[in-house]
């Protein structure tokens, strides 16, 4: 009867933390995985449900499905400005929110619930710093977003 009481003790316990477990967060034992913020990956976007054939401009800030982690990040194209839909490309992506994360590990791109992209981790960079995340949530600079508006204009003229 004791013994039965300690398991059911147990059972209790357990359950009351797998309760307060959230989407993205891992079990494992310390040291087993490192958590990162920061990393570069290969990213290839697909056409899109809706017919839309809209690319990829770098600086972008998309929606990565991680494991079981939906996470905001901004996505930095290397060596190009802008990628449409089946092209592949290098990337570094700064996520929102720290994650155990593998280099080979994939992960879905997603504007709003629509699925534009599928990518894999090929390494891990040093976390960001305090002043990069700062930079990170404040959004784009004044310079950002006129390039960004410069590489639209450049695309609809391309478009038309």
């Amino acid at each position: 009867k004791y013994s039965f009481n300690l398991t059911l003790v147990n059972i209790a316990f357990f359950c009351y933390h797998l309760y307060s477990l959230d989407l993205g967060m891992t079990i494992c034992e310390p040291g087993a995985k490192m958590a990162t913020d920061h990393f570069e990956a290969t990213l290839e976007l697909i056409k899109r449900g809706d017919g839309k054939k809209l690319p990829l401009i770098t600086s972008a800030f998309e929606h990565i499905f991680i494991h079981t982690a939906d996470i905001h990040s901004q996505i930095l194209l290397m060596n190009k400005e802008y990628i449409f839909p089946e092209e592949t490309a290098k990337a570094e992506v700064k996520l929102f929110k720290t994650l155990l994360i593998e280099e080979e590990d994939s992960f879905i791109l997603k504007d709003n619930e629509i699925l534009i992209g599928i990518g894999k981790v090929k390494k891990l960079l040093p976390n960001l710093s305090c002043e990069e995340k700062m930079k990170l949530s404040k959004g784009k600079s004044k310079a950002e977003r006129a390039k960004y508006a410069e590489i639209v204009a450049k695309l609809e003229q391309e478009l038309n």
